[in-house]
């Protein structure tokens, strides 16, 4: 029997009944940034982008975090209305139940491209947007159409865990030392699923000062910048 060669071409077959979303990365739009949403602000713009007329990368992860009232929601629905009028449908979050219709409204959202999830837990986060993404996916990979979609979580340091509740529910008062774990756990779930349906994906968060003798400002909740490509510090006005 004659010896049998094995070329890149055949690495290149093999891998791609692997891995679907995987190509030469000549012919690869897996990672590319292939539209901007506007942010409602020229100077964020051009932070984010590099373009005042740029924005929010359609496949990245952006976080906005700064103390109380600082604007994060403000700028985040600002984004939304930009989204809609660029044919975006608009998942929102909301672990803070800070946000209603009317509020839309008066920054001239279209509500009926909204759909409002009140948020509780990390892992009922978890499980919808995992499912979701595995559906759109089974989708696209037999030749199906899928919408343009853009996700908010809005805070992500808000989300409580399952065994909070429990303990609330039992008046135990021991630390609750899985939400760290189980948060980073998300992001490390949700990346490449939202990369490859070019699902932007903006979320918010609080963040406060350490009492340590240099104080720092940290993000809350186990969450923080290192989980997002681009994250804007908001900060108090000192006026």
């Amino acid at each position: 029997m004659g010896k049998k060669d094995f070329s890149f071409d055949d690495i290149n077959a093999e891998l791609k009944a692997l891995n679907p979303m995987g190509s030469i990365m000549a012919d690869s739009t897996f990672s590319e940034v292939t539209e901007w949403i506007d942010t409602g602000n020229y100077h964020l713009n051009a932070c984010v982008s590099g373009s005042l007329f740029g924005g929010w990368p359609n496949s990245r992860t952006c976080s906005i975090a700064g103390p109380s009232g600082t604007g994060k929601t403000f700028l985040v629905l600002n984004s939304v209305k930009r989204a809609i009028d660029m044919g975006y449908n608009v998942i929102y979050y909301d672990s803070e139940a800070a946000v209603d219709k009317d509020q839309m409204e008066k920054f001239g959202i279209d509500v009926t491209k909204v759909n409002y999830q009140p948020i509780n837990t990390v892992q009922e986060f978890r499980t919808s947007v995992t499912t979701l993404t595995s559906k759109m996916q089974e989708i696209k990979r037999v030749g199906g159409k899928t919408p343009k979609v853009m996700m908010i979580l809005d805070s992500a340091g808000n989300l409580a865990t399952q065994k909070e509740i429990e303990d609330a529910k039992s008046g135990s008062e021991k630390a609750d030392m899985t939400r760290s774990k189980v948060l980073k756990s998300i992001f490390r779930i949700i990346m490449t699923p939202l990369a490859d349906l070019k699902i932007p994906f903006i979320f918010t968060n609080h963040t406060y000062q350490t009492q340590d003798f240099i104080s720092r400002q940290v993000a809350g909740g186990g969450t923080g910048p290192e989980y997002a490509i681009y994250c804007f510090i908001l900060r108090k006005s000192t006026a």
